[in-house]
């Protein structure tokens, strides 16, 4: 019992501590690349770092919390390992066909591609050490991985930073950090798996076959999540500069840090969400999910009433812009920025309960969407259009993940 306390407050501290450094992480560089670099490059930086978390999620196929509820582990971790592997090829095959096809079309300057292409590499790095740690996790030992990503996550920031600050540019930053992250990642996986033992089984096609064709919708609907979470910087990139751009990354970087404290807080609860619903424990599992989705709601509340008094001014400050004249914006942003948390928190539980393919539904039917009235908000209204309509599609999709979280519940009661 008392192991298990231990281990309890370890996976919360270690979790807590990369969800910060995890959610600081590009706004303290951002700080770093605007003061020493430019307004230019600190836009190049916050598209290439949007980019870079849609091509990690994709490559991480929206596994992670699939895994981490697979408590009668009827897929072994060869299979996980072997499908990541997978994503993580076809994720950088996709990655240099897009680069090539801006730089191609003008769109993209060669330094620009080389920027975006290291980081997202950088970003797939954590996808493959996600699956260890989903694996530490589903073993209840959360805290081995979190604590391996948390030294991680931290000296490859200070390293970026530090290149910076140096008088480096980007692309040499960036280089720099992506193979020190590749090598930690490496002696970080394999010096903390061989403390404790995984099942060991055989490599099977059909499972590998059985588990994507179980979780395809889950890659879809992940995916498409983090599109819609940055679609405004999407749509920025196409009709707008990079200084634009880099404006609308100071003032959704509060927003944004909503999501990942939230991510933190819930993340290391996931596990006991899928116990309480394989054993039916109804009552206690409608209670933890209904206490979590208050916890989202009072940090986005909190995130408002300071960010309204006094983070137009510190924002401003900390980048040494002047931010003023997009108040109305920031606000709105910070609201669209707490009902997206709402909008990832749902999705982990409609996951935890098997709806995949109605989350893959919603957010194909929400990016179609933002594609139609993606030009029309962007070009007509600029930032305050972007950020209207991100704050409406999330408000359309939280609607509907309550209702069909509802509709599960009373069909399991039902029976």
């Amino acid at each position: 019992m008392l192991l298990m306390k231990l281990e309890k407050k370890w996976s919360y501290i270690w979790n807590s501590a990369s969800g910060m450094i995890n959610a600081g992480q590009s706004a303290i560089i951002v700080i770093f690349i605007t003061r020493f670099l430019g307004i230019a490059e600190a836009g190049i930086f916050t598209i290439a770092y949007a980019l870079a978390n849609l091509i990690s999620v994709f490559a991480k196929c929206g596994i992670r919390y699939y895994q981490v509820t697979d408590i009668e582990e009827e897929f072994s971790l060869k299979t996980y390992f072997s499908i990541r592997v997978g994503s993580i090829l076809i994720s950088i095959f996709l990655l240099a066909g897009y680069l090539l096809s801006k730089v191609d079309g003008q769109e993209y300057t060669l330094e620009k591609s080389i920027v975006i292409g290291g980081i997202c590499i950088w970003k797939l790095v954590d996808a493959m050490e996600d699956v260890f740690i989903g694996a530490y996790q589903q073993q209840d030992r959360l805290s081995v991985g979190a604590f391996y990503y948390t030294v991680r996550l931290l000296v490859t920031t200070c390293i970026y930073c530090g290149f910076i600050v140096n008088g480096h540019n980007l692309i040499y930053a960036t280089v720099v950090t992506v193979l020190v992250s590749v090598v930690m990642c490496t002696v970080f996986s394999v010096t903390s798996f061989s403390k404790f033992t995984i099942r060991k089984s055989s490599f099977e096609r059909k499972s590998v076959r059985k588990l994507i064709k179980t979780c395809f919708p889950l890659c879809i609907s992940s995916t498409l999540a983090n599109y819609i979470g940055n679609a405004p910087k999407y749509s920025i990139d196409t009709y707008m500069d990079d200084s634009t751009q880099a404006y609308f990354g100071y003032i959704m970087m509060p927003a944004f840090i909503i999501l990942l404290l939230s991510n933190f807080i819930y993340q290391p609860l996931i596990r006991n969400l899928g116990v309480l619903w394989g054993q039916e424990l109804k009552g206690c599992f409608v209670r933890t999910v209904f206490r979590q989705f208050l916890i989202v709601i009072g940090i986005t509340i909190a995130a408002m009433i300071v960010g309204s008094w006094i983070g137009i001014p510190v924002l401003s400050y900390i980048y040494s812009v002047n931010l003023l004249h997009l108040e109305k914006e920031f606000l709105l942003l910070l609201v669209g920025g707490g009902i997206y948390a709402l909008v990832s928190y749902l999705t982990v539980v409609l996951t935890t309960i098997r709806m995949q393919k109605w989350l893959a539904i919603a957010f194909v039917v929400a990016a179609m969407l933002y594609s139609v009235f993606g030009c029309v908000f962007g070009k007509e209204l600029s930032i305050w259009g972007v950020a209207l309509l991100y704050l409406i599609i999330n408000i359309v999709l939280v609607i509907w993940f309550i209702f069909c979280l509802l509709f599960k519940v009373n069909q399991k009661l039902d029976k």
